[in-house]
């Protein structure tokens, strides 16, 4: 754990820096609300309230999950950056949930459509969520355990769900108002949260100096 999070932080470079600090700002709490939030509004107007039932159950217990298990292990984050998270290390919260989010709409979207939309659909979300739990590693704020026991909680998570998503036989979500609200989303995130303060950001993700 140690040597690969210090092997990484000599190895960064200041243009991956920009490229992951942006990337990790959008699992932080405000973005993903307002995410949560308007994929929620698309939703409601597909009149789909089984997938609604399951997009709120999953946008609260989920991020409650990491708490929870945040508290339970109480393991120490890495010391390696200016200003490192506050909160406990295991599991990466980002990694779960983003892997746990996506996840549910993939079973949400997936269902009658054919095959190589759904391996689109799965490589995209897919790369999305490496991009994410690779930023935490990078940027030296979580050990590489945390972002394995992120995957793996976010994949039992998804596994349960699924069992109960195929029993419920939940009509299948239409992509275009799931994608719009996503983008809209993301550069409302963006915007607000993310550029105005960008330099600040990337100043506390900055290597600490021994």
């Amino acid at each position: 754990n140690l040597q690969l999070s210090a092997w990484l932080m000599s190895e960064r470079q200041p243009w991956l820096d920009q490229l992951f600090v942006g990337i990790t700002q959008f699992g932080y709490f405000k973005p993903m609300v307002l995410w949560a939030g308007l994929v929620a509004l698309a939703i409601i107007w597909q009149r789909n309230s089984k997938a609604l039932l399951l997009w709120l159950v999953m946008v609260v217990c989920c991020p409650l999950s990491v708490k929870l298990l945040k508290l339970g292990f109480a393991w120490p984050r890495p010391q390696l950056v200016e200003l490192p998270p506050a909160t406990f290390a295991f599991p990466s919260g980002h990694t779960q949930t983003t892997l746990v989010y996506f996840g549910t709409l993939a079973i949400l979207l997936m269902s009658g459509i054919g095959h190589r939309p759904r391996q689109l659909l799965l490589a995209g979300f897919g790369m999305i969520t490496a991009l994410v739990a690779a930023s935490r590693l990078y940027l030296g704020v979580h050990w590489f355990t945390d972002i394995i026991g992120g995957l793996l909680m976010g994949g039992c998570i998804l596994s349960l769900l699924y069992g109960w998503a195929i029993k419920q036989s939940i009509p299948r979500l239409t992509m275009a108002p799931v994608l719009l609200a996503s983008l809209a989303a993301w550069g409302i995130s963006f915007a607000i949260w993310i550029w105005p303060e960008f330099a600040t950001l990337v100043a506390q993700y900055a290597p600490k100096v021994a």
